[in-house]
């Protein structure tokens, strides 16, 4: 398939569409770089929007969402539909007011773990930090590829075939972007995760400390 940057306007060849890496919704990109101006006109223009006003709930609704939050209920579409767009920082808030109403959830502490774990990484990035990365020997630094100009390639083999992706019904799909060295991990639900292997043995090592200082039985 040929698919024409619409950042940089360079047409260029992909060729797995449902494996290109560099995709925001519906249109491909054809380097990192292209992807990392995408982000950061979207962050700019996210920046720069007149400021809502704060959503609040009525003393009725708080108390709807409380119960719903302690019946185990589907608290999150809940909170949506009455507009509220950090639920993370919502329920820290609720938890903190009344800390004995609010059971400790597995799934609160998933969320609130990668939530953790995306800001600590970006933040890295943006600093220009690299986690555990060796130097070339001449000295300076390593150059980045930014457009693959062949197929991503993994170690496994099978009847022929390059293996760099694996699927499961429960997890999702875990990708294995070699040039870049990330190990990309996209969920049954749609949300995706990227680290590279040092990051994801650094997210590893913290996590069980993490769930028991949320209280998550692990």
């Amino acid at each position: 398939m040929i698919a024409k940057c619409p950042v940089c306007g360079k047409g260029f060849d992909v060729l797995w569409p449902h494996l290109w890496r560099y995709k925001r919704n519906t249109a491909y990109l054809c380097s990192w770089k292209c992807l990392r101006l995408t982000d950061k006109r979207k962050k700019e223009d996210e920046m720069n929007k007149p400021k809502q006003p704060r959503p609040r709930m009525t003393s009725d609704e708080m108390a709807t969402a409380m119960q719903i939050w302690r019946d185990g209920g589907d608290i999150d579409s809940y909170l949506t539909a009455h507009g509220i767009g950090n639920i993370q920082k919502w329920k820290a808030n609720a938890r903190a007011r009344k800390p004995a109403e609010i059971p400790n959830t597995a799934g609160d502490a998933m969320a609130a773990m990668k939530e953790t774990a995306d800001n600590f990484f970006s933040q890295c990035e943006d600093m220009g930090l690299k986690l555990n990365t060796p130097t070339p020997i001449s000295g300076g630094e390593w150059e980045r590829m930014e457009t693959p100009e062949a197929p991503k390639r993994a170690t496994l083999q099978y009847d022929g075939y390059t293996v760099c992706c694996i699927e499961s019904k429960t997890f999702g799909r875990f990708y294995w972007d070699r040039d870049h060295n990330h190990l990309d991990w996209t969920t049954a639900e749609g949300e995706e995760v990227s680290f590279t292997p040092t990051g994801w043995k650094m997210f590893l090592e913290e996590l069980p400390k993490v769930a028991k200082i949320l209280g998550v039985e692990m």
